[in-house]
């Protein structure tokens, strides 16, 4: 197990952080993942990577930093992320908690800074911070807004149950906060997002302007994918999500315009599964997205990308 930390007495009282890497067919980028981990300048670390039923070469590669820095791993059968993450937990000890996914990786200040954050403001359930997105090879795509000052960010359930903002990696979260609210729902694929809301309607949360973390942006991300089943799939998780509380007096605030961007994003790969956002859709008539989606569902993207491509 990678737990090492720095010589002197004032060092031996930093607590321990526990940082959880699912990892799935990354073998092209899973190595930068875990060696960002175990190159941190704050060194009290437990690294627990946790394998989901690989099929490439992500198994042979983790197995052999393993032997260089002897942190814990696990290999299952392939679950979903939400279960690997859970069984990092289980078998995790820190008293704060990361997750990183293997595609993606962490600024080499990232977890001394997010601690010495936490000990000036100890009243937080989970911190963040601003992300760069880059692309396979790593060169910068974007980077998140970091202007949020008209932002109530210890009151952020509201705005979190109409978008997920929050970058996962970007997050540290006290363990005793999710022994309160419960571990990662494994029915859904945006796991994230649910635990974000659960912790939020009930604990403050912090946010530090900084970037500490890389989001690789990549053909295989379910997120940005044009698969009709993957696009599918992430709009049903949204759905579970926000059902749960459809009870919230916010619910009915948010939930007419994301059956909007439902109708959007549908449109694109399938007009069947687009057609029930149809009508609750129209009510956004001027909104330029309502046109978008109505492009995409009368015409096709093959059809809507041509017209691009003849305009440009």
């Amino acid at each position: 197990m990678m737990c090492l930390e720095k010589e002197g007495k004032y060092e031996s009282y930093q607590p321990r952080v526990s940082v959880i890497i699912p990892s799935y067919n990354h073998s092209s980028f899973v190595r930068q993942a875990i060696l960002s981990v175990v190159t941190q300048t704050y060194k009290n670390i437990e690294l627990i990577v946790v394998d989901d039923g690989s099929t490439d070469e992500s198994r042979a590669i983790i197995r052999n930093l393993r032997n260089q820095y002897n942190f814990k791993y696990f290999e299952q059968k392939n679950s979903g992320s939400p279960a690997a993450i859970n069984n990092g937990l289980k078998n995790s000890t820190g008293d704060y908690i990361c997750f990183l996914a293997s595609d993606d990786f962490y600024h080499t200040e990232k977890i001394a800074a997010q601690i010495d954050f936490y000990k000036a403001n100890p009243e937080f359930g989970f911190i963040h911070s601003g992300c760069v997105v880059v692309g396979e090879l790593g060169k910068e795509i974007s980077r998140t807004d970091l202007n949020k000052t008209n932002w109530d960010m210890r009151n952020l359930f509201n705005i979190l149950l109409d978008s997920c903002f929050v970058s996962a990696p970007s997050v540290m979260i006290k363990r005793s906060v999710i022994e309160a609210v419960g571990n990662f729902d494994e029915s859904i694929a945006i796991e994230d997002w649910d635990l974000w809301l659960r912790i939020a309607k009930h604990y403050e949360v912090g946010f530090q302007p900084e970037y500490f973390v890389y989001y690789r942006q990549h053909g295989a991300n379910t997120y940005f994918s044009k698969n009709r089943q993957k696009v599918l799939r992430m709009c049903k998780a949204e759905k579970s999500i926000l059902d749960k509380w459809v009870t919230d007096p916010h619910y009915k605030k948010i939930i007419g315009m994301r059956k909007l961007k439902w109708f959007y994003r549908l449109s694109q790969v399938s007009r069947i599964d687009a057609l029930p956002y149809f009508f609750p859709s129209s009510r956004y008539f001027y909104n330029q997205l309502f046109y978008k989606g109505l492009l995409f569902f009368f015409f096709g993207a093959k059809l809507v990308q041509r017209l691009r491509v003849v305009r440009d």
